[in-house]
């Protein structure tokens, strides 16, 4: 009998790919390197959403055409009432698959950066950076967040990580990024959807000349990257990156390559990206995002909002659109930018069938800006083992010792290719002894079992758990070991705990996968990758002794 576990977690895949990140920085200021903050292939997507921290007036939406250098009074946006926030702005998260009753959360990540340089006034009175007072008293890597369906801040939120602080190389505006993992936050919601409000963003007001003395200008803003999944999308391999790269006229031509995926063998293949930057300008173009083609060539890419000669143009977008659900909404951020965009792929010109990986370039040749945050989901071709179910029968799921237990493990591909090598592997509890197999009708799996070790393994051939195979089960038997070996066991009953590893590849995609059994799936039917429990109930053969003389 199968356990189900009600949950409105989400579940992480068990099988894990190798990512492996290139970086070309030679000609690009990266002041810190990219690593992969996430990356899973789930079936699933990632969505976004953002605001600025800096602009024209406090409350107002700013739709206006200057750059953020253009001016030396833009103020901090606060949309709150708060006397303890000293900027604030909001932005709602829309469910991206309202059909879908099994739709979780998979991992929500807050970032915020901004320029951040200290105020000063040089001797003549002259503002180098700020407003000519004193800048807010407020840790960087602290801010405030107050989630949907709440009308106050949660406790003041510190990064997990900062990711780069230009403040400690006195690096031209003294940009600086942070990060914080509020996955279990938002998970906890009755409804993670709704209105998310940042507030206490640090950074600097009013006039910002770099260190090299050049007019940068303020920019500051907030992003929050949602990873979510659900039985009926396509599998997908999702990576985000973090770090900071400072891309300018004279050290530009940064790459990233994205690795660890393989395309689907034919048809459209379908891919998204989510960015985050500081800086651009919607006034200063010749700044691009380009993708080597499957010509091998550079190829711009654009969207109906971004050209392709002035992508990092301060502005917050989803697919080709102004990004307006959030307030204040301007279509000019002034120095920040944030986009979720889909890949211009026809032809599959830009990504082909059974491809492995995609390489990125941030370049410019008038445009500064700086990259700190590049993902991409790239629909894959990949085998699944992720419903792999060990259990026993109800009569078995509580031995008593000297009985003998049978053992299931349920398989079905649920993937979009064919598995090859497959093998099963699980280790027989010491409070057990292995008995043997029931008899295997396909005729196509072996066993083995090591009175050493203990191990168990099943090796089944090829062309049996294709995608458009059966399911098939496994059985083999134990025996519970006799009430002697439990003699030391103070208690009526012994936990025992099983789990089988399968590793396994694809027809296509070769990579080297790794399933474990679940004994427990979540409300969509995905197991939880927990071990298989068996309460064994031990016969109490010693005889009481009493504390005192019975009457």
């Amino acid at each position: 009998m199968k356990k189900i576990l009600l949950s409105k977690k989400t579940l992480r895949t068990a099988g894990l790919f190798m990512l492996l990140l290139a970086f070309n920085s030679a000609n690009a200021q990266l002041q810190k390197g990219f690593t992969p903050r996430y990356s899973e292939t789930i079936t699933g997507d990632f969505t976004m959403i953002a605001n600025n921290v800096l602009s024209r007036h406090a409350t107002n939406a700013y739709n206006g055409n200057g750059s953020n250098h253009d001016f030396s009074d833009n103020v901090f946006v606060d949309i709150d009432s708060d006397p303890t926030t000293f900027n604030s702005s909001s932005a709602n998260l829309v469910n991206p698959s309202p059909g879908s009753s099994c739709m979780t959360i998979e991992r929500v990540f807050l970032y915020w950066a901004a320029a951040d340089k200290e105020y000063e006034v040089n001797g003549s009175g002259t503002i180098i950076a700020g407003t000519g007072g004193v800048e807010p008293s407020w840790n960087y890597n602290d801010i405030k967040l107050m989630l949907p369906g709440s009308s106050t801040y949660e406790p003041t939120i510190t990064a997990d990580e900062v990711i780069y602080r230009g403040r400690d190389d006195h690096f031209v505006n003294d940009p600086y990024i942070c990060v914080k993992d509020i996955t279990s936050w938002v998970q906890d919601l009755s409804d993670p959807f709704g209105t998310y409000q940042v507030a206490n963003v640090k950074a600097t007001e009013g006039q910002l000349l770099s260190h090299g003395g050049g007019r940068t200008g303020t920019s500051g803003g907030w992003q929050i990257v949602v990873v979510w999944q659900s039985p009926l999308m396509p599998q997908k391999h999702i990576t985000l990156f973090d770090g900071y790269a400072h891309i300018t006229s004279t050290e530009n031509n940064f790459d990233i390559t994205f690795d660890g995926f393989q395309t689907v063998p034919n048809g459209d293949v379908k891919a998204n990206m989510v960015m985050g930057s500081l800086e651009g300008d919607k006034g200063i173009s010749r700044d691009q995002l380009l993708i080597l083609n499957t010509s091998n060539r550079w190829e711009p890419l654009s969207t109906p909002i971004r050209q392709s000669n002035n992508f990092f143009n301060s502005s917050i977008t989803t697919h080709g659109s102004d990004f307006l659900d959030r307030i204040p909404a301007s279509s000019n951020t002034l120095g920040y930018d944030a986009s979720l965009f889909d890949l211009d792929n026809k032809n599959n010109s830009l990504i082909t069938n059974n491809q492995t990986s995609a390489t990125v370039r941030m370049t410019s040749d008038q445009e500064v800006y700086g990259l700190y945050l590049l993902g991409m989901a790239v629909e894959v071709y990949e085998p699944s083992l992720h419903s792999l179910d060990l259990y026993a029968t109800p009569s078995d799921e509580n031995p008593r010792t000297g009985e003998i237990v049978q053992i299931y493990l349920d398989v079905a591909n649920t993937g979009n290719d064919n598995i090859r090598d497959l093998s099963f592997t699980t280790t027989v509890p010491e409070e057990m002894d292995f008995i043997g197999v029931e008899p295997l009708p396909y005729g196509e799996i072996t066993y083995d079992f090591n009175t050493t070790t203990r191990v168990l393994t099943f090796n089944v051939a090829d062309g049996l758990t294709d995608v458009t195979s059966a399911p098939y089960t496994i059985q083999y038997s134990v025996r519970v070991k006799d009430d002697a070996y439990f003699s030391s066991i103070p208690a009526c009953t012994f936990n025992s705990e099983s789990q089988t590893l399968a590793t396994y590849m694809g027809e296509i995609n070769m990579t080297q996968q790794v399933s474990n059994s679940s004994f427990t799936f979540d409300d969509c039917g995905i197991g939880n990758g927990d071990p298989t429990n068996i309460v064994i109930h031990i016969t109490d053969v010693q005889a009481p002794v009493f504390a005192e003389n019975l009457p």
